[in-house]
């Protein structure tokens, strides 16, 4: 089973990345995801990172898209 993601329109700010901000990255890039985690808490991500640290058959993720 593939990844879920559901769009949601989005108006305030765009968070950062959680996992480009733990390592130090610059810049850090913007967590358009809302997913769970191989770790089980929730977090903002990036696409890497999403790729990288969601599980491959969540039906949670959800994609920030800005409202223009």
């Amino acid at each position: 089973m593939a990844r879920k993601i559901k769009k949601i329109d989005w108006v305030g700010p765009m968070p950062p990345c959680d996992f480009c901000s733990m390592q130090g990255a610059r810049p850090v890039r913007y967590g358009v995801y809302d997913t769970p985690t191989l770790d089980g808490p929730w977090a903002n991500a990036c696409h890497s990172h999403m790729i990288q640290h969601s599980p491959k058959n969540t039906t949670l993720i959800v994609k920030r898209v800005r409202r223009e």
